[in-house]
């Protein structure tokens, strides 16, 4: 260390001197400029700097050994929030603060043309009591035209909305929408608080950051009900887990929420309690099955017929955009024009193996559920499984063709659970490995917190994102240290 100090007070007082001689040697302009200044005063920095480091080590008389056990002992000591602050910051400091304070127009942006708006506000929810509207005053199919992708139930919910008419329908999905951003998580929270310590930091992260997420201003803006009916599913599987006598009514809010929306319904793997406990769980899928099978007839056969002309041709042309997050759209913008990641005469060879490239990450997804299911399977844990909802949140958002941006609503709430207990630590093993997942899913979530057209080229498209988190939540649960029970 005393050899380290000499060599930065070496470097320091050469890089003074160098300053000082630079016109000597014809360095630059005439006169003392401002670079040359700067070095000088670095010079000095650093020369004051390694006196300092060769004075604190000049009563040392024994060498100890090398290590990095100390540092990584200390690393191993920071809270879990300042990884996953240190992963958002990271991001906020290249997506949001040039957009917003450093334009070429030397003008604050923000909110005005911050997200692809549409006029009038609230167009999706106008559009839904519309539908519900016409089939209930003149028996018009909400599915002629084939624009209208949800189930035959939600023209039955629709129909309170109708009373409001625009723009008070919307001002109310506001208000919904924001209850429920909380109530996703809040329903869990009041279900566990008694019996696990929460952590207020990682909660406030996700939620505190959600509250401006591009996707969270993106649903509201278009007064969408996808909060909504995830604060249903959700709370379902609260109830499902933590009050059994309200099983009925969990089973009642999924089946509403799947026939509100259709990609609920990739959560129906949350309701299996015990994964050895396999003809239980069977009979409980078939019931729900049914349930929402029979659910698509309540306008009668013939529009169900309509719903599925309608869902299936949304399914094979779907809204082709950046801001689509599905893998169908993803693989589309891949093989025609590379989506950033590839160049145009690579995205030209890969057009012949989008089919392929599709059904491998489809495949991909639907393994990574599998293996969560292997190891709470292996390890015999019973309860509410953090690992799955959390893939079975991501499956519902890349599988079908056409999901919107606005989805990435709920993502913030659902990871607010995940995170949401202080024993996360202990359920990983090694720390070291936790630690790289935290940051890895921090970053990958901060970069969708902000709009796809703020975001370098590469990274507009929310897909590879999502994947990242997938991948890391599913790794952190095969990391997870043996006969741990999930819930407690």
């Amino acid at each position: 260390m005393k050899k380290i100090g000499l060599l930065l007070i070496l470097g320091g007082g050469l890089g003074v001197v160098f300053s000082l001689g630079a016109d000597v040697v014809g360095i630059g302009k005439s006169g003392l400029q401002a670079l040359q200044i700067l070095g000088i005063q670095a010079g000095v920095f650093l020369a004051v700097f390694g006196w300092g480091v060769f004075q604190e080590n000049r009563d040392q008389s024994v060498a100890q050994p090398f290590s990095l056990k100390p540092f990584f002992a200390f690393i191993g000591q920071i809270p879990l929030a300042v990884w996953l602050w240190a992963g958002f910051l990271l991001v906020y400091a290249c997506l949001f603060v040039p957009p917003v304070f450093l334009n070429k127009d030397l003008r604050l942006y923000y909110f005005i043309n911050y997200i692809p708006d549409k006029y009038p506000i609230g167009v999706d929810i106008k559009n839904l009591t519309e539908y519900a509207f016409r089939w209930y005053t003149a028996g018009q199919s909400p599915y002629l035209d084939f624009s209208s992708p949800y189930p035959p139930f939600s023209n039955f919910f629709a129909s309170a909305l109708v009373l409001f008419g625009y723009p008070k329908v919307f001002y109310l999905v506001l208000m919904i929408n924001y209850l429920a951003f909380f109530g996703i998580a809040v329903a869990y929270f009041l279900a566990v608080f008694r019996t696990l310590r929460m952590d207020v930091a990682a909660i406030s992260f996700f939620l505190g950051t959600g509250l401006f997420s591009y996707g969270l201003l993106f649903e509201l803006e278009r007064g969408q009900l996808n909060l909504l009916v995830m604060f249903f599913a959700i709370l379902a599987v609260v109830l499902f887990y933590y009050r059994p006598a309200f099983r009925l009514l969990a089973y009642l809010l999924f089946s509403m929420a799947v026939q509100i929306k259709i990609f609920p319904v990739f959560l129906v793997f949350m309701f299996v309690e015990d994964w050895h406990a396999w003809r239980a769980s069977l009979k409980r899928l078939i019931g729900l099955g049914l349930l929402n099978v029979a659910a698509l007839f309540l306008m009668g056969y013939q529009e169900f017929i309509n719903f599925l002309a309608s869902i299936s041709k949304r399914f094979v042309t779907p809204f082709r955009w950046v801001g689509n997050h599905s893998i169908y759209n993803f693989v589309w913008n891949l093989t025609h024009g590379g989506a950033g990641l590839v160049s145009p005469e690579v995205s030209n060879q890969l057009n012949q193996f989008a089919p392929a490239l599709r059904t491998f990450l489809m495949v991909y997804v639907f393994a990574c559920l599998v293996l969560i299911v292997v190891k709470a399977y292996r390890e015999c844990a019973t309860g509410l499984n953090r690992y799955l909802l959390v893939a079975s949140t991501i499956a519902a958002m890349l599988i079908p063709s056409e999901s919107q941006d606005y989805k990435l609503a709920f993502l913030a709430p659902v990871l607010a659970i995940f995170f949401a207990t202080q024993d996360f630590w202990d359920d990983i093993y090694p720390r070291f490995w936790g630690i790289a997942g935290v940051l890895l899913i921090a970053a990958a979530y901060s970069v969708i917190v902000f709009p796809f057209k703020y975001r370098p080229e590469f990274l507009q498209f929310s897909s590879p994102a999502l994947f990242v988190i997938l991948t890391v939540v599913t790794g952190l649960a095969l990391f997870r240290k043996n006969n741990y029970r999930v819930t407690q």
